[in-house]
């Protein structure tokens, strides 16, 4: 069976006594404790006890009771951990116990009973008390009862037997008793400090004191029986006072405090001021409750705190506002002694304006008894509270326009000055400027009328003249008609007119117009008018003029009697002509606008027609013909340039005749197709455009001519390089008409010089090169193929000339040396620039020349074309001497061998004839000091032959001598030493020898002979080498010599032909190299058969063959040169020179970097780099060098020598690299890596860019700066924004753009870090030009910083387009689409702006542009405080509540929620201020209690609410006593009627409120009583709403009432309005008041305890006692001062 066990639990320590219930009482019963370890323990079971053994750990072991006989039942025993008593809290307590103590400790059990113990130290015994275990560490207990002060020790106990040892100490003390308080009356609303007398007080930190229910509040310990608390009223009423020693045990004292009602503030005056300050600013009270002192009031403007030092008894409080440093909207509080007072129901609040000022006034003047309107203008004027002051006379509201005009109205102002000035509260006038009020005079004078003739039925506007017009107001002038009396409107327009509106007559009248003033005829002199029947338009033609003028006929209704008329364009007057009886023509002038303007005619008189409408275009204007010359016989298309040529149908005019229709092409061009086949004399013809109503303002002179014909051209041929003149010869050829000549290609433009109707000539260019076709063109335009060909062909030139000398005297041929000679040219050998004779061409490099005898001298020789011409000429003149041949001696040669035998003819010293004798033995010729044998004396040249001796090398003395006389020259000696460098030629090459001598110097002329052939020299190569023309020979050996000019042999070597193919040159790659050298060169041709030494010639430089390719193809390293140069490429191999036909190379000139922009660039790439230097060509490249790596080569395109752009590699590093230029020839790079010659470059990461903010602008936003959030920006002078002018740098992830200038639409925001590579993610950006979109598609605009708004957004205008929405560029999710319309929920603001209100941008987003932006207002989260105002409303509803808390928003979308049961009711609620909205209360049940909580946009509720509750109001239904004796002393009333509340709020309008049930409550009236009937009111809510009334009446005698009165003085006439205020809410009726013994009624005011009287009249100044009197019998006196 199952065993009870009493306890069940107990410590694991053991010795718990446990009764065993259940089985029978014997002395053998065994008592098995097994636990979980499976060991047992017994323990005797004596008389159904055991007693619990030790257990190792807590846990619940198994129980079993075994007999002699076997088991009898089992069950289970909790062990606990044993228990250990930390603190109790309070430590002290009231000897009537019942204080609730907190124990605090471990080992408790949760869901156990608790048994407290208080072991008293007296010894007294103490029963142990039950408790509950909150926790394994927290209990509570009751305290037991002592009957004295004493102390005990708390142990606990969970089974009720075993209880912990070593428990805290807990004391009974006394409990405290409080005497009295001071001070026992307080204000309510008002926290202050109260002394409480009394006994028993303790001082320890749980000491409280409180009032009432309140929460009481810790209390400061003076002594046993003084404490210090601070208390605060809520309402007024009697609160007792309760005092706690130790926080938990309030005792009710029975003392009580009286808590009477403060004053409120009913109205603040004036609510605004200057910002100067100086402000007197009234708070008017309330007259509930007496007065505080002024002593240590105060009240804050905002931050600004104002002692006041005085409250006066006219229940106002004055203060001068402080001043502010900027306009401002600040609050209102007042203060008693730091404390804050809340003395309004209604948030006060004062407004700082920028002081106003009044700088003039217009008019100055006006009538007295008169309405008069001045505009003021000044500046700083407010709309708020602007009123005028017309001196004393009048204080009136002003219309403010703008800051700076206000219009001032006032009517019925007195004659006289007064002083205009103005106030914006009412209270703070300006210093103001003179006004005169004059009265209505008769002196105005009307002078006449303009116009004074006006059509009849319409209403026409008249200005009438005058004088005296300056102090009227349009509002107050009228015209009117004599003849109908009928008045008009009329507008002052300056002191001298006025303008009178829509005067009309029904029919033709002459009659007088005179101006009224207020219904009253103003002047005396009318002015004279005339109506008359208006004329009627009926249609014009055309309706469309350009605006350069024109003619219009205008057809109107029938035209009576002489009229004269004008025509008017809008504000344009034309002269119009009467041509018929209906009939005009409006002649229109210049106009200088274009668009639709009414036209209409006027009579002289001033009658005026009706307006027609008509169409001004801009007048087409024509500039000039393309082409302006037609030939005749032809259709010509003609292009007519002009201006504002309209679309539409348009004739082109040719010659008075209308052509086909024009094209129109554009605004400024129109397509003529004119025909000239009709016109056979016309020289000149005139061209217009005709369009349907109009044509063009001017016409244009289109020339026509015959058509020119070419039959032939003179020369055809021509040199190229030189400019030159071709004549043509044909027929009609004009001096009016353009031939224009052409080569190939776009050539255009020259024109000829005529010499005559069939011929011209033309100047060609320099610069052409081949066989070209001639045009020509007689209009400028059109090109016609002569049939007739040019051809331009490289000039010739002249190397040299042979012989450079001769003899004079005689006839010589010379030999001109030098390429491109022609056997079809003519050539002239010209001498001293003048013709000699045609030359003979022998081959294309040589010439030969005769020249006749000459006179010894230097001649000029050179062949050309035309003497007389030297551009053509081959070359620069030649020099060729000829010496004399008698009486001068001279040797021919004048040089020689060294090894002698040379033949020296000796002139000028043998004469025949002569006086010598003829023996040959007389005559001596002499080498320096060898002699030479005389060969013979010649008679036919009078000459001496000799042969030279052998010499040594140089010059040496040459004498000819005959014993009487001797003549002296020179010798030169010379050892030639020939290699020649071709020794094995093909026929067809050339030959190349060096010699040791400097031909040059020596002017040898020396030629090359081979196997007895003699050759010229076909060019001197240098001083000591020549080029030879090899002849044709057969194979073989064959000799070589050089001959000098007398034919003697200067040197010889041998020749080998051979039978083997001269190598040759096709073509080379590259074609182009630096002078540097080094360039491998890869040379095209036929190499086949070649197995001797090769090597490469470039300009006669040789370079070894490096590889060879076979038989097409020999590669080499280029040789340097000295300078840029072109020259040709050949192959040598073993002697033999193969060139190629035109095969040359271009040695290029060194270049130079200078600087590369931009500086900087993205790894990737790509970028766009500008290289500036000198020397570029298109073989250079730019190439970019790590350290230690191969150069990268950028993709290069050459513009100029100085001019490269480069597109960057992508970079496998980041940082500095160098720049140089190289040259790419053949693919073999080549750099300029000299010191200099290399610039920096930086690789770095292409800048990002994450946000922009914000994404949306206005355009007409000032101030257009955007933050740019990204990554790798760089603090460059090249950065800059893709869009805007100027970007600022501000950190590496942060720049600013001004995106001022950038018009409005959809763009990408991009950054670049060196001026040219943008980032490639760049953030859209969206300027508008009309602001935000409508709100309304964006619904709600506004919510919480938490996010989480649901907002529903109207795409319908996208047309069913997905959209992306982005928060202030961040990306939201769409909830999804209903209908036109997508849901998302707005995310938590972004950043350090989560906490504060701001306004984001929303943007939609469709095909990854901005289709449209909204705006989305961040809040603060709405918190609503736990009371309305009032807290209880009727059921029906309808009532308007104040909520009370913060965040609260000003907006159309505020809404207040009603959570009553299960349903929710919701409200639009009125904005306040930021801490208060109002709302109407709905229906409700009486009793029920509804939450209130508040949204700024109607979705977001707060999560705080306010409590409403429902009740009834209270009604009234009998007062006891019904009548009460005045005098003194508190009466008690009984208020019978039903809904009372027990509440706070409770309300007595008579005196304090007591609740006693819901149908009585008491009244407590205080102080003084007045007689009178007096109404008797309860309310639930503080006086928000009254009961319905009882009444009761006061039976009291006649006592002082203390009244304030305002103002205090007045006119003697009287009726001045007396204002007075009952300071204790005294009061009634029949009263009247009586000043110097006249008395007036006395009424009721607005207030509450106000009332009012008007002065009656008065004898003189002075001062009167004011009495009040009530029924008859005077109530109270009152002196109210002095008059002034």
């Amino acid at each position: 069976s199952s065993l009870r066990l009493e306890p069940s639990v107990g410590p694991v320590e053991g010795g718990t006594r446990v009764a065993v219930g259940g089985v029978a009482r014997s002395a053998s019963l065994t008592c098995v404790f097994t636990f979980r370890n499976d060991s047992s323990v017994r323990v005797s079971g004596e008389g159904g006890v055991c007693l619990t053994p030790a257990s190792p750990r807590a846990m619940t072991a198994s129980v079993s009771m075994r007999t002699d006989g076997g088991l009898v039942g089992e069950g289970e025993f909790v062990y606990h951990s044993p228990i250990v008593l930390l603190s109790v809290q309070p430590s002290f307590g009231q000897l009537g116990g019942g204080t609730r103590v907190a124990l605090t400790g471990i080992g408790f059990v949760p869901g156990l009973p608790v048994w407290c113990l208080f072991g008293f130290a007296s010894g007294r015994e103490s029963r142990p008390s039950i408790g509950v275990c909150v926790s394994s560490t927290r209990a509570k207990c009751i305290s037991p009862v002592s009957a004295v002060d004493d102390s005990s020790v708390v142990e606990v106990s969970q089974n009720g037997l075993d209880f912990s040892r070593g428990g805290p100490t807990y004391l009974f003390v006394a409990s405290p008793v409080v005497s009295f308080v001071h001070p026992s009356r307080v204000p309510s609303g008002v926290s202050l400090v109260l002394n409480v007398v009394g006994s028993g007080f303790v001082s320890s930190g749980s000491l409280r004191c409180g009032l009432g229910l309140s929460e009481p509040s810790r209390a400061e310990w003076v002594s046993c029986s003084v404490i210090r608390c601070l208390v605060h009223c809520d309402h007024s009423g009697n609160r007792t006072v309760e005092v706690s020693n130790n926080g938990a045990d309030l005792h009710f004292s029975g003392v009580s405090i009286h808590c009477y009602p403060t004053p409120t503030i009913v109205r603040m005056e004036p609510s605004s001021g200057p910002i100067a300050g100086g402000t007197k600013v009234r708070f008017y009270l309330s007259e509930q409750g007496p007065l505080w002192s002024g002593d240590s009031l105060s009240v804050a403007f905002g931050s600004r705190v104002i002692p006041l030092s005085f409250v006066g008894p006219s229940r106002t409080i004055t203060c001068v506002s402080p001043g502010s440093s900027s306009p401002a909207i600040v609050g209102v509080q007042f203060m008693h002694r730091d404390v804050r007072l809340n003395l309004s129901s209604k948030l006060l609040q004062f407004t700082f304006h920028d002081t106003i000022g009044i700088t003039s006034i217009a008019p100055t003047s006006g009538y007295a008894g008169s309405k008069v309107l001045v505009t003021v203008t000044g500046e700083q004027f407010v709309r708020q509270g602007s009123v005028c002051k017309f001196g004393s006379q009048a204080v009136v509201k002003g219309t403010v326009v703008s800051s700076s005009k206000m219009l001032c109205a006032a009517s019925r102002l007195r004659e006289g000055a007064v002083e205009l000035s103005v106030s914006c509260n009412q209270h703070d006038y300006v210093k103001g400027l003179p006004f005169s009020l004059v009265a209505k005079s008769d002196t105005g004078l009307q002078s006449y009328a303009i116009p004074s003739s006006m059509a009849t039925g319409v209403g026409n506007m008249v200005t009438i003249v005058g004088s005296m017009f300056g102090i009227m107001t349009s509002d107050m002038v009228s015209c009117v008609l004599r003849s109908t009396s009928e008045h008009f409107r009329a507008r002052l327009m300056s002191s001298t007119s006025i303008l009178c509106l829509s005067v009309q007559s029904p029919s033709p009248i002459n009659t007088s117009l005179y101006i009224s003033i207020d219904q009253v005829a103003f002047g005396s002199v009318s002015c004279e008018v005339t109506f008359q029947p208006a004329i009627q338009i009926l249609s014009i033609a055309p309706s469309r003029v350009g605006s350069l003028g024109g003619s219009v006929v205008v057809s109107t209704s029938l035209l009576t009697g002489e009229i004269s008329l004008e025509c008017s364009i809008g504000t344009f007057v034309a002269t119009a002509e009467v041509v018929g009886p209906s009939e005009i023509i409006c002649l229109i002038p210049k106009l200088f606008g274009v668009g639709r303007y009414p036209l209409r005619l006027a009579s002289a008189p001033g009658q005026v027609s009706n307006d027609v409408p008509i169409d001004v275009i801009a007048s087409p204007y024509l500039l000039e013909l393309r082409p302006s010359v037609a030939p005749r016989f032809r259709e010509t298309v003609v292009t007519v340039v002009g201006a504002n040529l309209p679309r539409g149908v348009v004739d082109c005019v040719f010659g008075g005749v209308a052509g086909l229709s024009g094209s129109w092409q554009s605004s400024s061009s129109v397509l003529c197709l004119f025909s000239t086949f009709n016109l056979v004399n016309a020289t000149f013809v005139n061209v217009r455009l005709d369009y349907e109503q109009f044509s063009s303002v001017n016409e244009l002179v289109l020339r026509v001519c015959d058509t020119s014909s070419v039959l032939r051209i003179s020369p055809s041929l021509f040199r190229s390089g030189v400019s030159s003149t071709v004549t043509l010869f044909g027929s009609n050829f004009r001096t009016d008409a353009i031939v224009v000549l052409c080569g190939v290609g776009s050539l255009r433009g020259i024109v000829a010089d005529f010499a005559s109707k069939s011929s011209v000539t033309c100047k060609l260019p320099a610069n052409l090169v081949g066989n070209h076709s001639l045009l020509l063109s007689s209009d400028g335009s059109r090109y016609l193929d002569t049939n007739q060909y040019l051809l331009f062909v490289a000039p010739f030139e002249v190397y040299s000339i042979k012989p450079t000398s001769a003899l004079a005297h005689i006839d010589h041929q010379i030999t001109l040396l030098g390429r491109r000679f022609s056997p079809y040219d003519r050539y002239w050998c010209c001498i001293n620039g003048k013709s000699l004779r045609l030359s003979v061409y022998i081959s294309t490099t040589s010439l030969l020349c005769s020249i006749d005898a000459q006179n010894p001298g230097i001649l000029a020789v050179h062949i050309a074309e035309d003497c007389n011409d030297v551009d053509s000429s081959g070359d620069a003149p030649w020099a060729l001497a000829l010496t004399k041949t008698k009486n001068a001696m001279s040797i021919f040669p004048s040089l020689g061998p060294a090894t002698g035998g040379t033949v020296v003819t000796i002139f000028g010293v043998y004469e025949r004839g002569g006086e010598f004798n003829r023996s040959i033995e007389k005559w001596n010729c002499r080498f320096g000091i060898t002699s030479a044998a005389i060969l013979r004396l010649d008679y036919s040249c009078n000459c001496i032959v000799c042969l030279s001796p052998l010499g040594l090398p140089g010059l040496v003395e040459f004498t000819v001598e005959n014993g009487i006389q001797s003549w002296v020259s020179q010798f030169h000696y010379h050892t030639f030493d020939v290699h020649v460098v071709n020794s094995r030629v093909v026929v067809g090459s050339s030959l190349e020898a060096f010699v040791s001598i400097d031909i040059r110097t020596l002017m040898v002329n020396i030629e090359c002979k081979f196997g007895g052939l003699l050759r010229s020299p076909l060019q001197v190569m240098g001083p000591k080498s020549i080029l030879c023309d090899i002849p044709s020979l057969p194979p073989g050996n064959t000799s070589f010599e050089l001959v000098g000019e007398d034919g003697g042999v200067l040197a010889s070597g041998g020749m080998l032909y051979v039978e083997s193919a001269l190598p040759r040159v096709s073509s080379v790659v590259p074609s182009s190299g630096p002078v540097q050298g080094g360039t491998l060169l890869t040379l095209q041709g036929r190499f086949e058969g070649l197995t001797g030494a090769i090597a490469c010639l470039v300009c006669n430089v040789s370079s070894g063959v490096v590889d060879l390719g076979g038989s097409a193809r020999i590669g080499c390293l280029l040789p340097p040169a000295s300078s840029a140069k072109e020259c040709d490429v050949g192959v040598v191999v073993d002697g033999l020179v193969g060139h190629g036909d035109g095969v040359r190379f271009l040695y290029l000139a060194s270049t130079k970097l200078l600087t590369v922009s931009p500086s900087s660039g993205p790894v990737a790439g790509g970028s766009v780099l500008t290289v500036f230097g000198e020397g570029f060509h298109v073989d250079t490249v730019v190439g970019f060098f790590a350290e230690g790596g191969r150069p990268a080569v950028g993709d290069t395109r050459y513009l100029s020598s100085s001019l490269l752009l480069c597109h960057t590699p992508e970079s496998s590093v980041s940082g500095k690299l160098g720049v140089a230029v190289g040259h790419d020839v053949g693919g073999m790079l080549s750099w300029e890596m000299h010191f200099g010659a290399v610039v920096e470059y930086v690789f770095g990461p292409l800048p990002t860019v994450s946000i922009v903010r914000p994404s949306h602008l206005k355009t007409e936003s000032l101030k257009r700066i955007v933050t740019v959030i990204g990554s790798h920006f760089e603090g460059l002078p090249t950065l800059r924004c893709s869009l805007g002018k100027r970007t600022e740098f501000v950190s590496s992830s942060l720049v600013l753009c001004d995106l001022d200038g950038v018009e409005f639409g959809n763009w990408t925001l991009e950054v670049s870090s060196n001026g040219a590579d943008f980032s490639a993610d760049g953030r859209h950006l969206y300027i508008s030009d009309a602001g935000w979109s409508r709100s309304t598609l964006l619904w709600p605009s506004q919510g919480p910083v938490d996010g989480g708004t649901r907002i529903t957004l109207d795409v319908g205008h996208l047309h069913g387009a997905l959209v992306d929405i982005l928060f202030d560029s961040i990306r939201v999710e769409p909830l999804g689409y209903q209908l036109d319309q997508v849901v998302f929920t707005s995310p938590r603001g972004f950043g350090d702006l989560a906490l504060r209100a701001r306004e984001v941008g929303v943007d939609v987003v469709s095909g990854g542009l901005i289709v449209d932006r909204f705006r989305f207002v961040y809040q603060e989260a709405v918190v609503v405080e736990p009371v309305t105002v009032p807290s209880t409303v009727q059921p029906e509803g309808g009532v308007m509540i104040s909520v009370t808390g913060c965040g609260f928003v000003d907006g159309s979308q505020l809404t207040c929620q009603f959570a009553m049961g299960g349903e929710t009711h919701l409200s639009a609620a009125s904005f306040r201020s930021s801490t208060s909205v109002q709302c109407l209360s709905p229906a409700g049940g009486s009793g029920e209690r509804v939450r209130v909580l508040v949204a700024n946009n109607g979705v977001d509720f707060s999560a705080s609410s306010a409590q409403l509750v429902y009740s009834r109001v209270p009604t009234v239904s009998g007062v006891v006593p019904s009548r009460v004796a005045g005098g003194g002393g508190d009466v008690t009333l009984s208020v019978n009627g039903a809904h009372f509340l027990d509440s706070p709020r409770l309300t007595c309008n008579a005196g304090i409120a007591h609740w006693v049930t819901s149908s009585l409550v008491l009244c407590v009236l205080t102080g003084s009583l007045v007689p009178g009937n007096w109404t008797v009111e309860i309310s639930n809510d503080a006086g928000v709403s009254f009961s319905a009334a009882g009444s009761i009446s006061y039976e009291i005698s006649a006592v002082s009432l203390p009244w304030t009165a305002r103002p205090s003085c007045g006119p003697v006439q009287g009726g001045t309005i007396i204002t007075f205020m009952s300071s204790n809410g005294a009061g009634g009726e029949d009263l009247k008041c009586c000043l110097c013994g006249r008395c007036a009624p006395m009424l009721r005011g607005e207030a509450l305890h106000e009332f009012v009287c008007r002065s009656p009249a008065a004898d003189v100044e002075g001062t009167c006692t004011v009495e009040i009197y009530v029924g008859g019998s005077g109530a109270g006196s009152e002196g109210i001062g002095h008059q002034e």
